[in-house]
């Protein structure tokens, strides 16, 4: 715990920091406007649930779909998340759960890391366009992504474009966080 919030992280890096999480603040304020009006949101890669932190105190309070495939950070995003938030936990790896999934969702925020490195399954076209046909007709997406190789950086913007031709980069510190 630090500063009074719990915190996930390696020596690597931060997967939550509680209301300071720094792509989770940068995506509700690129979304400002339309936080109020998501109904839903899907999370893959919940963390400690900062999102839902975050987007709450931003005036957001959409149902949130929490995907993430270990259970002990899944039973800690739901015991730190405030009670009265609307939380359906999900213990599944994002690929498994993006290919039966059928909901469409307002909201999708990516945040799926093994260390500071996005696994090859989360940058693929496949998976992103699987992504892209849970997103409801005006629905918004983000994904968090830390540049380690520019080869690799190269590769997905050209796949991320590909599936997502009007997108937007926000840089936050090491982050690159696609918003559309």
């Amino acid at each position: 715990m630090t500063g009074g919030r719990f915190q996930l992280a390696t020596r690597e890096a931060y997967y939550s920091d509680g209301d300071k999480y720094e792509p989770a603040i940068a995506v509700c304020k690129h979304f400002s406007a339309a936080l109020p009006a998501f109904r839903n949101a899907l999370v893959l890669g919940t963390g400690l649930g900062s999102i839902v932190e975050v987007m709450r105190s931003k005036g957001g309070n959409p149902e949130f779909t929490l995907v993430e495939k270990d259970k002990t950070v899944l039973k800690w995003a739901m015991e730190l998340s405030a009670s009265d938030a609307r939380m359906i936990p999900v213990c599944e790896d994002a690929a498994d759960f993006i290919q039966r999934d059928d909901q469409q969702y307002d909201f999708i925020f990516i945040d799926i890391f093994f260390g500071r490195h996005v696994p090859e399954f989360v940058t693929s076209t496949s998976f992103l366009k699987a992504v892209k046909a849970r997103q409801s007709l005006n629905g918004r997406l983000a994904m968090n992504y830390i540049v380690n190789d520019p080869g690799d950086w190269n590769a997905f913007c050209h796949n991320f474009a590909a599936v997502f031709p009007e997108h937007k980069i926000i840089e936050s510190r090491d982050n690159r966080i696609f918003v559309v």
